[in-house]
């Protein structure tokens, strides 16, 4: 749902040419849209051991992506290594994505910390994020917002969308899922 979306959620975003990561990218989906739509650069991450299948979905997607206008590029990111924090400002990332990020209590810290790291400090800098209001994630969901709040960013603009999970339910149909979606914006220090 993220990937259809991008193209409105340009109106938010800084002009110019954009330098964008994408967290936890899972199969590029969202990154390799954002490359094609956005016409720019998009760095994909994720986890060691599935950079693999994430490299062979951008090779295999590279053509397209560049007929467009844009380029992939992709690299293994652990959220809970700080020690792979930008060594420069140049490093830093004027538009974070990630779809769909949280699966486990640690992860809105994890994620909130990443982002800090990763993001510019600067009024264009902005970080997109879509969520499915999946039961039992209520407090995660907070979690994250809070600590987004704590690092400097503000919403900008939010909504909801509808569609389906990736998965069937019980019946054999597929699952509606609700998704929260926002584009937050670097304010800087809320204190």
């Amino acid at each position: 749902m993220l990937a259809r979306r991008l193209n409105s959620l340009r109106a938010y975003l800084p002009s110019g040419e954009l330098r964008v990561l994408e967290l936890g990218a899972g199969t590029g989906l969202v990154g390799i849209a954002a490359a094609c739509i956005w016409k720019t650069q998009v760095h994909l991450t994720d986890l060691p051991e599935i950079v693999p299948n994430l490299q062979h979905n951008a090779g295999q997607n590279g053509d397209l992506v560049q007929r467009f206008g844009g380029a992939l590029s992709v690299l293994a990111l652990d959220w809970s290594d700080a020690a792979n924090a930008p060594q420069f400002k140049s490093q830093q990332y004027s538009v974070i994505l990630a779809a769909d990020p949280l699966y486990s209590a640690e992860h809105p810290k994890l994620l909130a910390e990443t982002i800090g790291r990763w993001l510019l400090g600067t009024p264009d800098a902005r970080f997109i994020v879509e969520l499915p209001l999946r039961e039992g994630y209520d407090q995660e969901r907070a979690d994250l917002k809070t600590r987004l709040e704590a690092t400097g960013l503000q919403i900008e603009v939010e909504g909801v969308d509808v569609g389906y999970d990736d998965w069937e339910g019980r019946d054999g149909q597929l699952e509606k899922v609700t998704c929260w979606w926002a584009v937050w914006r670097f304010i800087g220090d809320p204190r």
